[in-house]
């Protein structure tokens, strides 16, 4: 559906730039489309100017020094200085390819468009820029689509665009209190200027953040945040930010360190939309790894593994190599199939220490989420001598969690127990 000019209008911060949107919008609809195109470029001129002046009050240098010539000039035409009104038109003339070349600001498309709405400005102000005896009639459509690409490429964007929004974006990821929680992330990024970011601007941080993450030296290397900020600008912005997320990731499971696979492979447990794009190739290099990885957060990496569809068998077949002390290091809901591995891992503890510690890492914080048949397990190897459970404070800290967290009730755990011959245990 085309979207409507009051909500385009929405986008533009308040100033003199969407004054002259509105200016060109009542142009419009009241048929005078020559002076609707007029506004609109005034509209981009106003905007950039501003948005120079406000990179300068930042402390960029060369936005600094763009808005002293300009002040200069200003200053020189107040004077009556003649000569200073050829430096101004000037000045206008080149906005379009300052903020191209010197702030990386607009894509080649952008460019294109908006210096069309430039020439096509001229045409409706200046007679003289036409051999014709009529003058240029636009219509409806050519001044719509100018309107909408003066308030999409440059009125409603904030100032920083390119490398300068991406510097800044950088800064926001790695700041100290950088969330960790999807909302809050999508919250953050809207507030640094991605919320009306072009597409360009959202392929090029997809970029940097996918890349990044698997090149040592890079900041964003190997930072534990950085996948849940690709799915945050995925969440931002799907149509953009998807398909190039999973073309990134292929092509950094395609390379031949195995570093870079590793976080590849990061990526793709992490970010299930990814996932399950992949193609076969990619598919392959990940059954692989999965098979061969022995890294201490393994289990972790099982726990994702277990809800993507077509590495599921795979991360089942891993489960078995899963070691206590890997299982410690878990955190988040668990699977039925990591249940039963805990379960099976607590039933068979050596000894005392290694009850207890298990214990306390995870059959007591996963109280609650044990089956029945879990727990059945689990009093019966205890019953069979296949675990030392019995005497250690782990198993009565275990029982005594079950009592209150369990959803199977008191009478249900009671009833296990004396099942299998605990009733020392029992409340």
């Amino acid at each position: 559906m085309m979207v409507g000019f009051e909500e385009m209008v929405l986008k533009c911060p308040e100033g003199d730039a969407r004054t002259y949107v509105r200016d060109a919008i009542r142009c419009y609809e009241s048929g005078a489309y020559r002076a609707a195109i007029v506004s609109a470029y005034v509209a981009v001129c106003f905007d950039l100017i501003e948005k120079l002046r406000i990179l300068a009050s930042a402390g960029d240098a060369a936005a600094t020094v763009e808005t002293e010539a300009l002040s200069n000039l200003q200053t020189r035409h107040e004077r009556d200085d003649q000569a200073a009104i050829g430096g101004l038109l000037v000045f206008e003339r080149s906005l379009l390819e300052l903020f191209r070349d010197k702030f990386d600001f607009f894509g080649i498309d952008e460019f294109e468009q908006l210096s069309r709405l430039r020439f096509d400005r001229n045409r409706c102000a200046h007679p003289s820029f036409t051999r014709a005896n009529e003058p240029f009639q636009p219509t409806a459509e050519l001044a719509r689509l100018h309107i909408r690409n003066a308030i999409e490429y440059v009125v409603s964007q904030p100032p920083k665009q390119g490398k300068a929004a991406l510097a800044g974006l950088q800064a926001t990821v790695l700041a100290p209190y950088f969330p960790s929680k999807t909302p809050e992330i999508v919250a953050r990024l809207k507030g640094s200027g991605l919320g009306n970011a072009r597409p360009s601007l959202t392929k090029a941080f997809i970029d940097e953040l996918a890349f990044g993450f698997a090149t040592k030296g890079n900041p964003y290397y190997s930072k534990l945040a950085i996948p849940p900020v690709i799915s945050a600008v995925i969440e931002i912005d799907r149509v953009n930010a998807l398909q190039r997320a999973i073309q990134n990731t292929q092509k950094i499971l395609a390379n031949p360190d195995k570093d870079a696979v590793r976080m590849g492979a990061a990526l793709v447990v992490w970010i299930s939309e990814v996932a399950e794009a992949l193609d076969s190739a990619s598919k392959a290099t990940m059954s692989t790894w999965l098979a061969k990885n022995e890294e201490e957060s393994l289990a972790g990496i099982v726990r994702r593994a277990l809800r993507i569809s077509w590495l599921k068998d795979d991360a089942v077949k891993s489960i078995p190599r899963l070691t206590r002390e890997q299982m410690g290091r878990i955190s988040g809901d668990l699977p039925t199939e990591l249940l039963e591995h805990a379960a099976t891992l607590f039933s068979t503890s050596p000894n005392w220490d290694t009850a207890n510690s298990f214990a306390a890492k995870v059959a007591i914080p996963y109280a609650a989420n044990f089956r029945a048949s879990d727990i059945d397990m689990i009093f019966r190897n205890a019953r069979e001598g296949k675990g030392d459970l019995r005497g250690s404070h782990g198993f009565t800290d275990f029982v005594e969690a079950l009592y209150n967290v369990s959803p199977l009730g008191a009478a249900a755990i009671s009833a296990l127990l004396e099942q299998h011959g605990h009733e020392d245990y029992k409340r």
